[in-house]
């Protein structure tokens, strides 16, 4: 079935997957894992919202009156089954509007995964190599072009982050739903990719899936410094954008840094929920808070350490240290803010 998210009517979300199982059929909200088991009927109805159909039209909806229509379409729309458009609200204000929905959520291509074996690879020795290269070589840089620096280095660091993020999930065998602009209020958008990794089961996938979006930064962080090095006099066809290619390495450098760290709810916190706690719904932070909120008491800190033994401490000294950390992740991002501050400035 092919969804018109931008069709005149309401569609059929695309990341609510429908698959068969011991006769019967089973949605799925790839996004959320939610999972119900759905009738003949219901699953008839979803099957014609194409965005091409009015779906509360029963000329347009085969076999269903009105009445069901209404009814179907009402139900449907309370579970969140069905999406108006590109542009999706957000129950915390703001908006995403989708810009990306490929034609396959999954492929079989061998292409991901070389590409995501590539990123793991050279991501990091590139980095490293371009920021050597920077500190002990001689070349020139334009001071032109660093506003272009900026907004192009910001564009490129967002879009690239997520791509990969992406590409790691498809090479794994996950789902890619789409990808686009998301904003929440703050001053600035920022991008998103809907993906299922439900289907990933080893940890270690799920961490690197987490982190492919930091490895590309670096990556392209790498390539550039060693653009700029390699520019030695005024008249260099690359002089010109040099300036904006520093910016808009640095940027991919203190975007990456900064998340790679345990700051809640980004990359870096998420990779290391993967290593340490496995697939589970719960995160690191999450953990940390719970356990040392429960570890208050005396008793209880002698019932978990009789139970989990030198490993319990040395879960707690984790969590310790990631529970600190929440508290100066705001120093932490405004040191970040004022190191691009500098550099442009």
């Amino acid at each position: 079935m092919k969804i018109y998210i931008n069709g005149p009517y309401p569609c059929l979300a695309n990341w609510i997957l429908l698959r068969e199982e011991n006769g019967k059929t089973i949605a799925r909200d790839g996004v959320f894992g939610d999972e119900e088991v759905l009738d003949e009927k219901q699953k008839h109805y979803l099957l014609q919202l194409d965005g091409k159909h009015d779906p509360h039209d029963p000329l347009q909806i085969e076999g269903f009156s009105e009445e069901e229509c209404q009814e179907y379409f009402r139900y449907f729309f309370e579970n969140g089954y069905i999406r108006y458009g590109r542009k999706l609200p957000l129950k915390s204000g703001g908006f995403m509007y989708s810009l990306v929905v490929p034609k396959k959520k999954n492929t079989k291509s061998v292409v991901p995964r070389v590409f995501n074996i590539l990123l793991m690879l050279l991501s990091v020795p590139i980095f490293l190599l371009g920021l050597y290269r920077m500190i002990f070589l001689e070349y020139v840089v334009s001071d032109q072009y660093f506003m272009l620096g900026a907004l192009v280095g910001i564009l490129i660091a967002t879009i690239i982050h997520e791509m990969a993020h992406a590409i790691a999930c498809v090479a794994y065998g996950g789902n890619f739903f789409e990808g686009g602009i998301l904003w929440s209020g703050t001053l600035l958008p920022s991008g998103y990719v809907l993906t299922d990794t439900a289907s990933i089961k080893e940890p270690l996938q799920n961490a690197q899936i987490d982190l492919a979006g930091i490895e590309m930064n670096f990556l392209l962080s790498g390539i550039l410094y060693c653009l700029v090095s390699s520019i030695t006099s005024v008249g260099d066809f690359l002089y010109p954008l040099s300036g904006a290619m520093v910016f808009t390495a640095f940027v991919n450098m203190v975007g990456a840094l900064f998340n790679i760290t345990f700051v809640e709810g980004i990359d870096g916190e998420h990779a290391l929920s993967h290593l340490i706690l496995g697939n589970g719904k719960k995160t690191i932070a999450e953990r940390a808070k719970n356990d040392l909120r429960f570890l208050r008491s005396r008793k209880n800190r002698r019932k978990f350490y009789m139970l989990t033994g030198i490993n319990g401490f040395g879960y707690m000294m984790i969590f310790i240290f990631i529970f600190a950390y929440q508290a100066i992740s705001p120093l932490v991002a405004i040191v970040s803010i004022l190191l691009v501050l500098e550099m442009f400035l």
